[in-house]
């Protein structure tokens, strides 16, 4: 079906085109300076030490998790509210996964619950590593956490990928002033895009090197052309990796979108506070968003309260879709799946998340969207009540 509107859309600017054409003229297609300087300007963005950029924010979490050796038996634990590749990658490393249940308010992960469910826990099945995710663009309780994380030995990776551009307190996310890694998304429908594309942060050059290696199929380089056996040779291998790279052409567009990331940030900020208004006094509740924060509002959530319109919730969605409003649920609870309920999870076992995705839906939000789009959007909607 065709939308009128639909949850999100990339954006493009007239200097995206002109940074793509200048790498198209140029010498490098990849691996060339126009990364290396993307990677630079990011991390002087966000005031972390390193960065590395990656094919997807996937590759990057898994970069993440094998960098802190995470491997079978280990246990990782994440929230059931987020999309798969926050689980995937402990997966992939060999671990056992848990979750940890949401906030009802600010829909990231409840740190009375990660407390309950620590103290709960036998040694030996704590995690070794928490990926905490940042919803729609709102930072978790990063003190709280961390905090946490000091008494039960656990590393912390974050997964920013709605939230580069956001802030926790005055701490931009993917500073790492609270966490081991910081990973984010250049999805097209990110903050800011590169098409694909994924970037780590981190402040350890211990972490550093390795991602960088594990990114370069597991090479290291070596300044000297010269050795004794070969004249040639230039790299050398120590463990198996991946070709995860980020080409020069997607760092291209990526260079350029940064220089437009606070006006991109304030535009969607803007763009909530005139849903807010507008769906005053509706049955909707929306993701809270601490007063220490500054989210980036990539998504918009609303979820309907009362028994009444929760009765009706899937008749009520119908309607919406019909009306041409392309709205649609973040997210289906991760544990819900096949692939997790074969390893044991069922229905209730993270209620919050549960109820959340029964009765929520992620409104349209990006960057060309106009107030009088928003109030056509929102007329369509309550016109379906």
């Amino acid at each position: 079906m065709k939308y009128k509107y639909s949850y999100n859309k990339h954006k493009i600017f007239k200097n995206d085109f002109i940074s793509v054409r200048n790498v198209l003229s140029s010498n490098y297609l990849t691996q060339g300076p126009t990364t290396k300087k993307f990677e630079k300007k990011l991390a002087q963005y966000v005031k972390s030490k390193f960065c590395i950029s990656f094919n997807s924010a996937s590759s990057a979490l898994l970069s993440a998790c094998k960098s802190l050796d995470l491997k079978e038996n280990d246990y990782f634990w994440t929230v059931p509210n987020t999309y798969l590749a926050s689980a995937n990658a402990g997966l992939i490393c060999g671990a056992k996964i848990d979750f940890v249940d949401i906030n009802s308010d600010t829909l990231n992960i409840c740190p009375i619950k990660l407390n309950e469910k620590l103290l709960n826990t036998k040694k030996s099945k704590l995690p070794k590593i928490l990926i905490v995710v940042h919803f729609g663009g709102c930072s978790h309780e990063q003190k709280k956490i961390f905090n946490l994380s000091r008494k039960y030995g656990f590393k912390i990776i974050e997964d920013c990928s709605h939230s580069l551009g956001g802030k926790y307190e005055k701490f931009f996310n993917g500073s790492c002033k609270f966490s081991d890694i910081a990973i984010t998304s250049f999805h097209a429908i990110k903050t800011i895009t590169t098409g694909e594309g994924g970037a780590l942060f981190t402040n350890n050059l211990k972490i550093k090197n390795f991602c960088r290696s594990f990114q370069e199929n597991g090479k290291i380089r070596f300044k000297k052309l010269s050795f004794k056996d070969s004249i040639y040779k230039q790299y050398d291998q120590i463990r198996i990796g991946y070709n995860l790279r980020l080409s020069d052409l997607n760092s291209a567009i990526g260079l350029s979108q940064l220089k437009k990331i606070n006006k991109i940030t304030q535009k969607r900020n803007k763009l909530a506070k005139n849903y807010i208004k507008l769906l005053k006094d509706t049955p909707f509740k929306f993701q809270k968003i601490p007063s220490n924060i500054f989210s980036t509002y990539h998504l918009f959530t609303i979820t309907a309260v009362g028994n009444k319109l929760q009765r009706k919730f899937k008749s009520f969605l119908k309607k919406i879709i019909k009306s041409g409003i392309g709205v649609t649920l973040h997210y289906h609870p991760v544990h819900l799946n096949t692939l997790y309920k074969n390893m044991g999870f069922k229905k209730n076992n993270f209620p919050i998340s549960e109820n959340y995705s029964k009765y929520s839906i992620s409104l349209p939000i990006y960057y060309d969207l106009k107030l009088s789009d928003q109030k056509e959007i929102i007329k369509r909607i309550l016109n379906c009540l």
